[in-house]
């Protein structure tokens, strides 16, 4: 297996993906995986360029008027009325080859992802809201690897369900 975690390379990679205009990056609660790619890579320069990050978790929460972030099976419980089987988060994701469990989880958990992203997004437009200035900047990185927290707007709760949304 190839050591890319201080590759020039991947951070060249990651960098042009983390700034490039037409690429929407989501996730769920991305701080973590920051700081799980600080421990392992920290000379990373990609990781300056995640206020581009669209933290689904926080989007939600906002848009929902939630004050405590959901997971991802809950929120698609919540949006799509169907959970989604999260058995294989917790296992050993560093093994060479993984699973065909593994790989079937990581494939729905970003097809889940995009389908969220989409959903809440139209529920913002149906609300008046931007999408965009909601769950971006999930974190500024300095060059001592200290977090700092963006400043993030006040949003009223929300007032669509998803029984008026579908």
């Amino acid at each position: 297996m190839i050591d890319l975690m201080d590759s020039k390379l991947l951070d060249d990679t990651m960098t042009q993906i983390f700034t490039h205009k037409a690429i929407k990056v989501v996730g769920m609660d991305f701080r973590n995986d920051i700081k799980q790619i600080l421990l392992r890579a920290p000379n990373m320069q990609f990781l300056n360029h995640t206020n581009s990050v669209h933290d689904l978790s926080q989007i939600f929460m906002k848009v929902y008027g939630f004050k405590e972030r959901s997971s991802l099976s809950k929120m698609t419980d919540y949006c799509f009325g169907d959970k989604i089987c999260k058995m294989e988060q917790l296992s050993n994701w560093e093994r060479k080859d993984l699973r065909n469990s593994q790989q079937h989880y990581a494939a729905v958990d970003a097809y889940i992802l995009t389908k969220l992203y989409t959903y809440l997004d139209d529920v913002c437009n149906k609300k008046g809201l931007n999408i965009n200035s909601l769950g971006n900047g999930i974190l500024k990185c300095d060059s001592e690897s200290k977090f700092e927290s963006p400043v993030k707007p006040k949003i009223e709760k929300a007032q669509v369900s998803p029984e008026t949304h579908k």
